[in-house]
């Protein structure tokens, strides 16, 4: 087991650069007899690319991870780094996830990921924690239909560690009636945030007219999208798509008519139907 902890520590600070930097870049899919656009829902790239991206991200993360677990045994829970390592868990798994709709896997088959990413998610936690990352949880628990089990497990560790915010609350508190919703949002400056608050306080009319706004002049920023902003563009390889899940979630909760931003392709709308009708 000798020099593992430093291994883990060296996978965290790789993986966090896998999809700017890669030893073996992955090209753009060109059109060709052998490359395929049926079932894909992103609109980038081809089936075959997202196979790609999927092998080299589970290569990358499967012999590393096993050396982690081994850590974990040697030296329990408490080790330095396990927090950090559990996060990068949880992200990995929602990459994992996203990858799997953009190529376009069935919906059913996204749960078990899910639920993975939430175990780690919890085990992860620490008072500093990703504020996007919280809310790409939650969202796609709404989108998956998980609001029994895994979003309840969630919404009670946002309470015991009173992370308070307005969208985040008011997403939780169809699961929990004892959850308040703050007047305010917990980055107040940002704007895309403020809208997303404003949408939940609106009727279902005016909330699809403000959420169409947010999809179209608030989502595809670099300010919000930080480093994935612009990926499809970028020859490393990596881009695994652009899906605004919160933007699903809320349409999913309020109820709204999405006619007016179901073709945007930034909108998650397999996500938020795939369960119609049953």
């Amino acid at each position: 087991m000798k020099n593992i902890a430093n291994k883990v520590i060296v996978w965290i600070k790789e993986k966090m650069n896998f999809f700017n930097k890669s030893s073996s870049p992955i090209e753009p899919a060109k059109q060709s007899a052998t490359q395929t656009r049926l079932g894909v829902r992103e609109p980038y790239f081809y089936k075959e690319y997202y196979d790609e991206v999927m092998i080299k991200l589970i290569l990358f993360t499967e012999n590393i991870e096993k050396q982690y677990r081994q850590l974990i045994a040697e030296r329990g829970p408490e080790f330095d780094g396990f927090k950090t390592s559990e996060f990068m868990l949880a992200d990995d798994r929602i990459i994992k996830l996203t990858i799997a709709y953009s190529r376009g896997d069935e919906i059913s088959s996204l749960i078990p990921v899910y639920n993975q990413a939430v175990n780690h998610f919890i085990k992860s936690w620490q008072a500093d924690y990703i504020y996007n990352h919280v809310l790409r949880i939650i969202s796609l628990g709404w989108l998956l239909d998980q609001h029994g089990e895994s979003l309840r497990r969630v919404a009670a560790l946002l309470v015991r560690e009173q992370f308070e915010d307005a969208v985040i609350g008011y997403m939780l508190r169809p699961i929990d009636s004892q959850i308040t919703v703050p007047n305010q949002v917990m980055f107040p400056d940002d704007k895309g945030l403020v809208l997303l608050q404003s949408i939940t306080q609106n009727t279902s009319q005016e909330a699809a007219i403000k959420l169409k706004n947010y999809l179209e002049e608030h989502w595809y920023t670099a300010d919000n999208l930080s480093t994935r902003f612009n990926s499809h563009k970028k020859s490393s390889g990596g881009h695994i798509g652009y899906w605004s899940f919160e933007a699903g979630a809320i349409t999913k909760i309020m109820g709204l008519d999405d006619s007016s931003f179901k073709d945007n392709p930034f909108y998650p709308y397999d996500l938020v139907h795939w369960q119609d009708g049953l």
